[in-house]
C-alpha cells in the first residue's frame, strides 16, 4: 500500500498564489498562449434608399509614434506602454483604423464615395486624421479599467477646413481579453458616430458659407471649427 502524504497548509498556500497570479497575469505577460487575432466590425451601413449624393471623401490616418503596431496596447501604471500577450488586431493600427472608418464612412450615407486615394478627385473632400490614443488603460494591480481613443485632425472640403478632435474613453467590464475587444468595438463605434456627425455638421455650414457672396475688395471668408 503506498503512503499518504500528508500537503502542510503552507504549501497548500504557495499553490494557491502561484496559481492565482498565473492567471491574473495571463493575459498580460508573454507565454505559450496560442496568439489571436482580434476582430472589429465597422458601423452598420445606413439602410436609406437611393445614391449618396454627397461629396467624395479621401481619408488619410496616421498614428504618433508607438502606437504603430497590429498588439493590442496597453498604458499602465504610469507611462508604461506595454501590449497583451498573444493578442492582435488584423493589421497594423493606422490600415486597420482607416479600414474600419472608411466603410463606416462610406455606409453612413453623408458621401457619395469614400476612399484612400488622395487622388480620386480634385474637388474631394479631405480628411487626416492622427490617432494619439488607441490602448487599455491598466490600474495599479495592472487590471483592464477603461480603452481610451483619441483622434485628431483636419477636413478640408472646397475652401473651407476645419480643425476636429475626437476623444472615446470606454469602462472595461472585466479582466478578459474578450471584454477588452468588446471596449474597444465600443470605443470606436462611439468615436466613428462622432466623427460622421462632426463631419456632416462642417459640410453643411461650409456650404452655407460659401453661398454668401463676398463683398466687392474682399477675401471669401473660410470656416473654421
Amino acid at each position: 500500500m503506498k503512503p499518504c502524504i500528508l500537503r502542510t497548509p503552507g504549501l497548500i498556500l504557495a499553490a494557491t498564489v502561484t496559481m492565482l497570479l498565473v492567471a491574473c497575469g495571463g493575459i498580460l505577460e508573454s507565454g505559450s498562449q496560442p496568439e489571436r487575432i482580434y476582430w472589429l466590425e465597422p458601423l452598420a451601413a445606413n439602410d436609406g434608399h437611393g445614391e449618396p449624393a454627397g461629396p467624395v471623401l479621401t481619408v488619410s490616418v496616421t498614428v504618433v509614434p508607438g502606437l504603430d503596431s497590429d498588439h493590442l496596447l496597453t498604458i499602465g501604471p504610469g507611462p508604461e506602454l506595454s501590449r497583451f500577450s498573444a493578442a492582435r488586431w488584423p493589421a497594423n493600427l493606422p490600415e486597420y483604423v482607416s479600414s474600419l472608418l472608411i466603410r463606416s464612412l462610406a455606409g453612413s450615407g453623408s458621401f457619395s464615395r469614400v476612399t484612400r486615394d488622395a487622388a480620386a478627385k480634385l474637388d474631394a473632400c479631405e480628411l487626416e486624421l492622427e490617432i494619439d490614443r488607441f490602448y487599455t488603460r491598466l490600474g495599479v494591480s495592472r487590471v483592464p479599467q477603461a480603452v481610451e481613443i483619441s483622434m485628431a485632425g483636419i477636413f478640408r472640403c472646397g475652401k473651407n477646413m476645419s480643425p476636429l478632435r475626437i476623444v472615446h474613453r470606454q469602462s472595461v467590464s472585466g479582466g478578459r481579453i474578450s471584454d477588452v475587444v468588446a471596449a474597444h468595438q465600443q470605443a470606436i463605434n462611439d468615436a466613428t458616430r462622432e466623427l460622421i456627425s462632426t463631419l456632416s455638421n462642417l459640410h453643411v455650414a461650409g456650404d452655407e458659407m460659401s453661398s454668401i457672396p463676398a463683398l466687392p475688395g474682399s477675401s471669401q471668408i473660410v470656416a473654421t471649427t
